[in-house]
């Protein structure tokens, strides 16, 4: 009885500790549900600080598609300060009005992005910040006005709506509005231009210096972009998807142009200040630095040949070119950005250089012509990063460079006509989904160096993998049920000194496990093949009566 109670005594502190965590998760995380003839939503908000919490929607179903929300002020204990990152994101395409509450002080990243029928939101007069696209492709939201108290405004918080003007509380003291164009408070930086504004021409003040990221991403009315000799900076995707603009001049001043500034634009050819110190346009590529930094998007040359001089090739640079077919890349090219050659739709075939050491994430993803890629056999690539060859569904042939050690998420995932597929020894890992919905690709050599195969790395229509016998490639097509072919890897005479003195030791070995091989005399005479033969089909290695590396694993020599 009294162990007992020493028992009991002990656990109470355990009890209580997980009673306490039990109120806890509980009082973090509160729900309110809500229905109506038109919709059904499930609130849910997570404390962020003591009895304040960020909200988000659950399950929700409608029967209109003419929704108006409003969103709850306080749920169970917690009063809603933030809407969460992600709030309304995807799927919510029948909410057309959104109403928050006063005590909304924050909205998150992306919190409305994609909500496309959403066209009004009333913001909480004491709201401070608004977060990186927080509106993003809400295509109809056509009117907003930001409050007194805001502060903060990420970037694109407004690409590809419908707003034809931004209006402002005339009390707010952080930004300026001229012309419905939204600056911050001193005019340098124009921080959104409204996407469904009509006019064709827009002409940047003197005194901007910067134009933030996503600016004016989604304005398809624009055709001409005057910049001022003040300005210095255009951010990422400053002009991304403005699909008329064809002219926009690069001032003297301005040498900082990010990555996408004019993806998706109907840019033919860039023109640049000859004063410009930096940047400059040869054949109406824009180069800088031993960089291309951008290729115009509706450059319609079939064949281009880079200057030699460029080491680098930006981020996005070719990317969505639709008359690109052939590429000539120079010896001494060094780097090819992330999306470099991406939904160049007409690309046909590459040869990358010897110089090249990185090729970077969804480089060529979505080339849907892309039928051949050639590596330099002295090439110095290690790593195929994520989605770097995803959805190029003519390639049919890759053979990947000595040197790469890793493949990457999705590294290949969508070829649906690749059939052959070389990995070189020294290949450490294949990442989740890296071969996935090759429907193609029925059979695989790895090499005996693969470490690890991630999740769903092969397509379902794999049915054979070649491996070497107890590796971990071996052990992954015993478990996931794909016939595994052992691949032979003969012990030659280079590799052993005493070729005599190998034998032997085999002799020796099956001799002990009772696979009369006669006396080890280091010469493979008809005891000793049939010794092995034995040995090899009682271990399930293939059939053989030669020694080759797996015979030799499986005897632990």
């Amino acid at each position: 009885m009294k162990t007992r109670k020493k028992f009991l005594v002990f656990l109470l502190p355990f009890f209580a500790f997980f009673l306490m965590q039990k109120r806890v998760s509980a009082a973090t995380e509160q729900h309110l549900v809500k229905e109506t003839e038109d919709y059904h939503i499930e609130w849910i908000v997570q404390e962020e600080d003591k009895g304040k919490g960020s909200v988000r929607v659950g399950d929700y179903y409608a029967s209109s598609d003419a929704v108006e929300l409003e969103v709850p002020e306080t749920v169970g204990d917690l009063t809603v300060t933030r809407l969460a990152d992600d709030a309304f994101a995807g799927g919510f395409d029948s909410i057309v009005q959104v109403t928050l509450p006063e005590t909304v002080t924050s909205i998150g990243t992306r919190s409305f992005a994609g909500c496309t029928a959403l066209r009004r939101v009333s913001l909480s007069s004491k709201l401070t910040s608004i977060g990186n696209e927080a509106f993003a492709d809400c295509e109809s939201l056509d009117r907003i006005f930001l409050p007194s108290a805001l502060k903060s405004i990420g970037t694109g918080a407004f690409a590809r709506t419908a707003l034809k003007a931004v209006r402002l509380s005339s009390e707010n003291s952080k930004f300026r509005v001229t012309d419905g164009i939204l600056y911050d408070e001193k005019g340098t930086a124009l921080l959104c231009y409204p996407p469904g504004k009509a006019d064709e021409s827009c002409r940047i003040p003197e005194g901007c210096v910067r134009v933030a990221r996503e600016a004016f991403a989604g304005s398809k009315n624009l055709v001409r972009v005057f910049v001022p000799d003040t300005l210095t900076t255009l951010e990422e995707e400053a002009f991304a998807d403005c699909t008329s603009l064809s002219y926009c001049r690069i001032s003297a001043a301005l040498t900082s142009i990010g990555a996408g500034a004019f993806r998706g634009t109907a840019v033919s050819r860039f023109i640049v200040d000859g004063k410009n110190k930096r940047l400059k346009s040869r054949d109406g590529v824009l180069l800088g630095n031993g960089e291309l930094v951008a290729y115009p998007p509706q450059k319609d040359a079939a064949a281009y040949t880079l200057p030699e001089e460029v080491t680098v090739i930006g981020r996005d640079a070719f990317r969505g070119n639709p008359y690109l077919e052939q590429l000539t890349l120079p010896e001494g090219l060094n780097w090819i950005g992330e999306g470099a050659f991406s939904h160049c739709s007409a690309l046909q075939s590459v040869s990358v250089p010897s110089t090249v050491s990185e090729l970077g994430a969804k480089a060529f993803a979505d080339c849907s012509s892309l039928t051949q890629v050639r590596f330099h056999p002295a090439s110095e690539i290690d790593s195929i990063y994520e989605d770097t060859f995803r959805d190029c569904s003519a390639l049919e042939q890759i053979s990947l460079p000595a040197g790469v050690t890793y493949v990457g998420l999705y590294a290949f995932a969508g070829c649906a006509k690749l059939t052959d597929v070389t990995l070189p020894d020294g290949l450490v890992m294949i990442a989740e989904g890296a071969f996935a919905h090759c429907q193609s690709l029925q059979s695989m050599a790895l090499p005996r160096t693969v470490e690890t195969i991630g999740k769903e790395a092969f397509t379902d229509e794999l049915n054979k993998l070649q491996v070497y016998y107890d590796t971990p490639a071996w052990r992954w097509a015993l478990r996931h049920g794909v016939e595994a072919e052992i691949l032979k890897e003969p012990i030659e005479v280079a590799e052993r000194t005493d070729s005599q003195s190998l034998i032997m030791k085999v002799q020796e070995a099956l001799n002990e496990l009772g696979y009369n091989c006669g006396k080890p005399d280091g010469k493979i005479g008809r005891k000793t093949r049939a010794a092995i033969a034995a040995f090899r089909k009682d271990c399930g290695l293939e059939e053989a009566e030669e020694i080759d590396r797996a015979l030799l694993d499986a005897l632990g020599l």
